[in-house]
């Protein structure tokens, strides 16, 4: 499996942009088979900062997504 882990801060004013570029994201991942790959995104407490962490079940799969 490969872990990747990408962390990022935004000011306020694009919180909820931000939000909606993620909607999309995720539909558009959904559409992919789920069963190759894992994919989550967390907001932490301040409200700015964003983890996705995705699994991938080996490097083919992760560049095909």
């Amino acid at each position: 499996m490969i872990s990747v882990i990408v962390t990022y801060q935004i000011k306020k004013e694009f919180v909820e942009q931000n939000k909606a570029n993620i909607q999309k994201f995720v539909q558009d991942f959904k559409k992919l088979d789920a069963t190759q790959f894992e994919y989550k995104i967390f907001t932490k407490q301040d409200g700015l900062t964003f983890v996705h962490h995705s699994l991938y079940k080996n490097e083919t799969i992760q560049n095909s997504c």
